[in-house]
């Protein structure tokens, strides 16, 4: 427990949050698999916004962690008066699935351990740092963990909000499989590499510039975590393609790949800034390479997660 002087309030409010993210991610998901685009867009706007005023009044008002987080949970209602004010929202409801139950929880469970592990990486990832490095260590490390910050959110932000529509986009052009992807990787890769050069030029000069000398950290890191906030972008768009062509297993495989390399290469005796360049590289590589595999050999699985044989056989 990384509170422990909040640990039954902090449980409490992350299953009142669990709740509350199934219900806006259900909502987010029906209307984008009804291509209600613009309503999509706007829940999802909501959503960040009145998470950023109310963890903002919270700031102002105290400095509680517990409250922090129940603010960080509630925001997740915003669906609410969505579905209250629109027609359209509120007869998501009644939408179907296209799959009977077993298949549906089965995609769900292979959705939950991708997301899961997606999480250990993108949001967890400074726990993971503080599991495998000294207390004095990890302490001082509050440069490094601002970087993590600064260098994944331009990139990962958008991306997770709009995963969805990344979906949406390789399930309508299926017959191209994971060709469907490079118009938006190239579009990531290229922004990537170039906040890669730039985080290396001037990174250190706006982290000292903004937060003072304290918070100096090299070029070459800043460079390399920027590197690794690319390639997780890359995974989640790889990732996006396999469960588009029903490709659970895959889907789940480079997720727990890309954790398991991180969490080896976190383990190795070296600085505290080199073990987490080379896991935030080196791990979501191992993910992508893991996905591209399935998707280049073009195996199909049953809404199961069993493979074709049959077919493969004819």
């Amino acid at each position: 427990m990384q509170f422990p002087l909040y640990a039954t309030s902090l449980s409490l409010l992350i299953a009142l949050g669990v709740l509350c993210c199934a219900t806006y991610h259900g909502t987010v998901g029906a209307l984008a698999g009804t291509g209600q685009w613009g309503k999509y867009s706007a829940l999802i706007s909501a959503d960040s916004a009145a998470r950023l005023v109310l963890v903002l009044v919270v700031g102002l008002l105290t400095r509680s962690v517990a409250w922090t987080a129940a603010a960080a949970a509630i925001a997740f209602l915003v669906w609410i008066p969505f579905t209250i004010t629109s027609p359209s929202v509120r007869a998501l409801w009644q939408v179907l699935a296209d799959a009977p139950l077993p298949t549906m929880l089965g995609r769900f469970a292979a959705a939950a351990l991708a997301t899961g592990s997606s999480a250990v990486l993108v949001i967890g990832f400074p726990a993971l740092l503080g599991l495998t490095t000294e207390r004095a260590v990890i302490e001082a490390a509050a440069p490094l963990l601002m970087a993590l910050t600064l260098t994944r959110a331009p990139l990962m932000i958008p991306l997770n909000a709009f995963q969805g529509v990344a979906v949406a986009h390789f399930t309508r052009n299926q017959s191209r499989g994971w060709r469907a992807m490079w118009p938006i990787a190239r579009i990531a890769l290229v922004v990537g590499l170039g906040a890669a050069l730039a985080a290396w030029g001037l990174g250190p000069w706006l982290l000292t510039t903004i937060w003072g000398a304290d918070y100096y950290v090299s070029g070459l890191v800043l460079g390399g975590l920027t590197l690794g906030a690319t390639g997780l972008a890359l995974l989640t768009l790889t990732g996006a393609v396999a469960q588009s062509l029903s490709q659970h297993r895959a889907f789940v495989a480079g997720w727990l790949t890309a954790v398991a390399v991180a969490v080896l290469l976190l383990m190795l005796n070296l600085p505290l800034e080199t073990r987490a360049v080379l896991a935030l590289c080196l791990g979501p590589l191992c993910g992508i390479a893991v996905h591209l595999v399935a998707l280049s050999r073009g195996t199909r699985h049953d809404d199961g997660g069993r493979h074709d044989d049959d077919d493969q056989a004819r």
